[in-house]
């Protein structure tokens, strides 16, 4: 997987309160992924930089770890390949959220952006 895709979040922090947020991510095809964007967390917007590793496996399935400054939070996601790889339906796994996003490329494949 490689290119760069526009992610839009939402979902809430058990606890702590609903979650929104805007992003774009880029997977560099040999498993780095960098994201920025910002969020808002029980009405606390906070911008955010991201860098982590990706999988992807043959089903079209895979996983990330990202580790998110300034808050020096690191988040584990499941996610899905669609739309022949114009679509990321991804969910975090991490104990106590509930949070899905649907990141969208942003450039065509070939395109000169991917």
């Amino acid at each position: 997987m490689k290119g760069t895709y526009a992610d839009k979040d939402t979902g809430s922090i058990v606890g702590v309160g609903p979650f929104a947020g805007v992003n774009w991510e880029r997977f560099d095809g040999n498993g780095t992924l960098t994201g920025r964007g910002i969020g808002s967390l029980n009405g606390e917007i906070v911008p955010v930089t991201y860098v982590g590793t990706y999988t992807v496996n043959p089903d079209c399935t895979g996983t990330y770890t990202v580790n998110v400054s300034p808050l020096g939070l690191t988040t584990h996601a499941f996610f899905m390949i669609a739309d022949g790889g114009n679509e990321l339906q991804i969910v975090i796994t991490d104990p106590g959220t509930v949070i899905t996003c649907i990141a969208r490329r942003q450039f065509p494949v070939g395109g000169s952006e991917q």
